[in-house]
């Protein structure tokens, strides 16, 4: 086996490369290809031209593959694209677009403030959730949360409309 990779993985990973999209996943199919290889060394030709035959093929299905899995993932995300325009047109009254002072006022927090407080009113998460999921502890979170709402209780007094009289 090593014989025959040293041989051909250069010819290999020039293969990979001219037909890779992007050429980087050239060294990840190389890579395949040649674990692919090493878990059936037995079937490997002991003919240096059979080997490098082989080891095309190898590739070849590597690359077929790889192909493939850009095609559903491609496929996915259009249908996934579809199904948000969709069901956006379909929703009248989204949130996010009758309280844009209020996502404004969200995005003008820290980081952490804010994926917090997103977690909580965007998602239903509770504060204690949320503090798992951002593998924090409850106590600091209850404190971050604490200072966001405020943070934001004192953006959104600048952001009120001033009464008219």
């Amino acid at each position: 086996m090593t014989a025959a990779v040293e041989a051909n993985a250069a010819d290999v990973l020039a293969y990979f490369r001219r037909r890779a999209n992007p050429t980087e996943d050239a060294a990840d199919l190389l890579a395949q290809t040649l674990l692919t290889v090493w878990r059936r060394v037995a079937d490997l030709p002991t003919d240096e031209t059979r080997a490098r035959m082989w080891m095309f093929g190898v590739a070849r299905r590597v690359l077929a593959n790889y192909e493939r899995g850009k095609m559903r993932h491609s496929d996915l995300a259009a249908k996934l694209r579809h199904t948000l325009i969709t069901d956006r047109s379909k929703s009248d009254n989204d949130p996010a677009d009758e309280h844009t002072d209020i996502w404004a006022a969200v995005a003008t927090l820290p980081a952490v403030q804010r994926e917090l407080v997103l977690l909580v009113h965007g998602d239903g998460f509770t504060v204690t959730e949320a503090a798992s999921l951002m593998s924090a502890s409850k106590s600091t979170t209850r404190s971050r949360y604490a200072t966001a709402l405020q943070s934001l209780r004192t953006v959104l007094h600048d952001y009120a409309p001033m009464a008219t009289e």
